[in-house]
């Protein structure tokens, strides 16, 4: 008999657009929708209005543009000093868990990429990546056997 798949929602939070989706924890991408990143008031209700026209995942991760504080405790997941406007301030974990009653994990834009490649694409099998990206801002993302490397 075939274990159920549990069901993921993924949300990246670009300077220019934000992309949900639902897919299955083996990475299986269901469906995906991209909107433009405007502040969180008018994002906000269009990540939970998408979420809420389908069947809840049971989890949510946020890969985020930043800087984003990421040290577990009351402010994780919020947004620090950012040039967004409207943005700092924000933070995805309470919007999140406040919408859907689920759990939360949240990573920057760069961290999410570089975990995909490693666990999916070119990094898989590789002890250590550096994932680097050039977009609205630069940023670099560095795993060690799978776990993030963060700090200064």
């Amino acid at each position: 008999m075939m274990e159920p798949r549990q069901r993921l929602g993924g949300i990246e939070a670009g300077g220019t657009k934000i992309v949900c989706s639902l897919g299955a924890e083996n990475g299986e991408l269901e469906e995906s929708e991209s909107f433009k990143t405007e502040s969180p008031e008018v994002t906000i209700p269009k990540i939970i209005q998408w979420y809420e026209s389908r069947v809840l995942p049971e989890a949510f991760g946020v890969g985020t543009f930043g800087p984003v504080n990421l040290n577990e405790g009351a402010d994780y997941g919020r947004i620090e000093k950012t040039p967004k406007p409207g943005w700092e301030g924000f933070s995805w974990t309470e919007a999140l868990h406040q919408a859907f009653r689920k759990p939360v994990a949240v990573a920057t834009d760069v961290e999410a990429a570089g975990l995909a490649e490693w666990k999916y694409g070119v990094g898989r099998g590789q002890r250590l990546i550096v994932y680097y990206t050039i977009g609205t801002g630069i940023g670099a993302g560095i795993l060690l056997n799978g776990e993030f490397l963060r700090g200064r």
